[in-house]
């Protein structure tokens, strides 16, 4: 009768869709990190712990920032808008922008600010050479310490624009704020400065050489006046003189001549009298130059800026001020140079008059020779060439220096601050809650990888997939593991199987009950059916799993022989608290009766055959026919027969009691014993022939959520809930 159960018919699972694996792949992901959340939350605290720690003994860093917008004009007179046309000019940004990160600008606010008494600045920095600045070893000092204070400013354009950031960081705010102002005014005055000194320079030098080439253009024409007057040459003519030319013509010339000198002295004696009137725009050789048109047009620009500056400002505003200054030079260069244009006139008066006096003595005397009256009139001309030549250079000199005036005088600079610095709030670093939050996403990260290393690694059993792909033998059902809280009553320490007499309305009862429910589904109701439940390994919950479930179906009402097969553990008699000098050992050895070995247990219709004590021997009690007769004596009087045997990896009983015995369960701890164990233990059964019902997954994490039905207890919680006055 023993050992007749046909196997187990096999069913393959029907192919997952690309839907379901996907769900799968969530749930599992979900379920691992719920049954792992402690481990996640204590990296997690770890490392936003460290992170808080961090930015608790992290400095301060507070950043100031000013703005300045960058004149692109080389003129400063000339708008902005007329030039800027186009996008804006990188290669005059990047240039502005070395300039203000310059090592001179840096050891001006080094020095303005005292910054060498610092010690933000000066703490990484050798002690300070002694001697005065101008010492190379004080100026070497001096360059590390710009150097210093310039890791600490950032200057970079504001984006398709003329403006520029400017920002400096450090441990005060007011520090910051000071130290980028100081840079962007040092950068204007330097930009200012250097532009400026260049254009006096260069006016300087022009005024002179005008000063010097005016005196001798005038030397220079009363030279050639006073040849020709004294050699009676006529103007214009290479080889004339009164002598050789007849007196007729030599009267036209001289006729000609005195006409020219009235001309000259009545447009002399009229200027005169309009200078004298306040008229001197009315002057014919002042509305004719080209320098004085030049100079009014740039006076119209000029009133036309200041209209828009007073309008926009008002009159005391600084740049209102400059622009009056402006208009005031430009009024009294425009006065010079009408000057000039009399002097011009009385120049030409003297020399028409000169000229006519020459022709008079000419024609009254007649005198001199003809060589040297010849050799007069050629150095006349050459001197009258020379001083054409000079009357241009000096027309020319003159207008450059006008610009060189105008724009040395000019001291509005090719950039402006648009926004000054302002001690910051807040410090730019560290950003607390970024570095908090980076902390919470990073232990988050290093958590889960953890989990997920530990499931990589782990060669555990997790689910009943797992099993019934890889083996194709049924898990029956989920054993959970019972928390401290389901352990206790009242303050005392239960066993697993207890909680069955005392806590009956549990999952972990529940789960034995749905085991009970599959045997009698494969096995039937047939009376005096051997049950082995075997491990692969030790310490896998298969003894408190048998002790349980023959209370299980002793509870249920069937007469139940639990039978001790570990004789090296004795786990039964340890576990259900029996004191027994007799049991299946001395049974087998024909010492004992076996009705005087068997104890009945607290749960009516259960009888257990216990090991009296752990027995190490080399006798084997299981292989002969005494164990087997046994069981068929006792088949005739239980219902089922169940045997708690040791593992079945190395101990031969466990393979010889699973022979003998109608079905085997195979007991895995979950996420614990190594897949390979579990097929060595079911390569063994089925070696032996013993038939297998299937896998019993114990100690199961009730957070793993892969309790095959019962994973949904949450949603029938009220079927576990204890109503002790209704418990049967």
């Amino acid at each position: 009768m023993l050992n007749t159960t046909p196997p187990l018919a096999e069913h393959q699972a029907p192919a997952a869709t690309s839907k379901q694996t996907i769900s799968a792949f969530a749930w599992n992901l979900l379920r691992v990190l719920r049954r792992r959340w402690m481990v996640l939350a204590a990296f997690t605290a770890i490392v936003v712990a460290v992170a808080v720690a961090g930015i608790s003994i992290i400095t301060p860093q507070y950043e100031a920032r000013a703005l300045v917008k960058i004149n692109p004009t080389q003129n400063a007179l000339t708008s902005i808008d007329a030039q800027a046309t186009g996008a804006p000019d990188q290669n005059l940004i990047d240039t502005e922008v070395a300039v203000m990160r310059s090592r001179e600008i840096a050891r001006v606010v080094v020095n303005d600010l005292a910054l060498a008494k610092d010690a933000e600045f000066t703490k990484s920095l050798p002690p300070r050479p002694s001697g005065a600045i101008g010492n190379p070893k004080v100026n070497d000092w001096y360059d590390l310490l710009a150097e210093n204070v310039l890791n600490g400013l950032t200057v970079q354009r504001e984006k398709a624009t003329y403006v520029i950031q400017v920002k400096f960081r450090s441990i005060s705010p007011e520090k910051a704020a000071k130290i980028a102002n100081a840079f962007t005014r040092e950068y204007i005055r330097f930009s200012v400065g250097a532009r400026t000194g260049t254009a006096e320079q260069t006016a300087d030098f022009l005024n002179n050489r005008l000063s010097s080439l005016g005196a001798e253009l005038k030397m220079q024409d009363t030279q050639v006046a006073q040849l020709r007057a004294d050699a009676g040459i006529l103007e214009g003519s290479a080889s004339g003189t009164a002598i050789n030319q007849e007196v007729a013509p030599l009267s036209a010339q001289l006729a000609t001549a005195q006409a020219e000198s009235a001309a000259a002295q009545a447009n002399l004696a009229a200027a005169r009298r309009q200078l004298a009137s306040g008229g001197i725009d009315s002057i014919s050789g002042v509305l004719e130059s080209n320098v004085v048109s030049d100079l009014r047009r740039q006076r119209s620009e000029v009133l036309r800026e200041k209209g828009q500056v007073d309008s926009q400002f008002g009159p005391r505003y600084p740049e209102a001020i400059k622009i009056r200054q402006q208009l005031d030079q430009l009024d009294k260069q425009i006065d010079e140079e009408a000057r000039r244009v009399i002097n011009s006139l009385e120049s030409q008066a003297t020399s028409s008059a000169a000229r006519a006096a020459s022709l008079a003595a000419q024609v009254a005397a007649l005198r001199g020779t003809q060589a040297s009256a010849t050799k007069a009139a050629v150095l006349a001309d050459s001197l009258a060439k020379q001083a054409d030549a000079k009357r241009e250079t000096y027309s020319r000199i003159a207008q450059n220096l006008q610009q060189a005036t105008s724009q040395a005088r000019n001291t509005m600079t090719q950039a402006q601050i648009v926004e000054a610095a302002s001690p910051p709030e807040r410090p730019a670093f560290p950003n607390k809650p970024l570095l908090l939050v980076a902390g919470i996403v990073a232990g988050l990260g290093l958590g889960t990888g953890v989990i997920f290393a530990q499931e990589m690694l782990g060669r555990g059993i997790r689910s009943a997939g797992e099993v019934e792909a890889r083996f194709n033998v049924p898990v029956l059902a989920y054993v959970p593991e019972l928390s401290p809280t389901a352990l206790t009553l009242d303050g005392t320490l239960l066993h697993p199987a207890d909680t069955l007499i005392d806590k009956p309305l549990t999952l972990y009862a529940e789960a034995l009950r749905l085991i009970r429910g599959a045997l009698m589904a494969i096995d039937g109701a047939r009376k005096g059916r051997v049950l082995t439940i075997v491990s692969a390994l030790p310490d896998e919950g298969k003894t408190n799993t048998t002790f349980s479930l023959a209370r299980v179906m002793a509870m249920a009402g069937e007469k139940i022989l639990l039978i001790d097969g570990d004789l090296r553990r004795a786990g039964l008699s340890r576990i259900s608290g029996m004191k027994v000098d007799q049991g299946l050992v001395e049974v087998l050895r024909g010492g004992v009766p076996v009705r005087q070995a068997i104890y009945p247990d607290r749960v009516a219709n259960l009888d257990i055959l216990p090991v009296a004590q752990s027995t190490f021997t080399t006798e084997d009690l299981f292989s002969d026919d005494r164990m087997k007769a046994l069981l068929v004596d006792l088949s005739g009087h239980y219902d089922r027969i169940l045997i708690d045997t040791p593992p079945i990896i190395g101990i031969a009983d466990a393979r010889t009691l699973a022979a003998l015995s109608d079905l085997s369960l195979l007991v895995v701890k979950w996420n614990d014993t190594p897949l390979e164990a579990v097929e060595e233990a079911i390569v063994t059964l089925r070696r032996d022939q013993s038939p297998l019902a299937g896998i019993l997954l114990s100690m199961v994490s009730s957070r793993a959520d892969v309790m095959g039905p019962l994973a949904y207890a949450r949603r029938y919680q009220q079927y576990y809930q204890e109503d002790k006055g209704n418990v049967h």
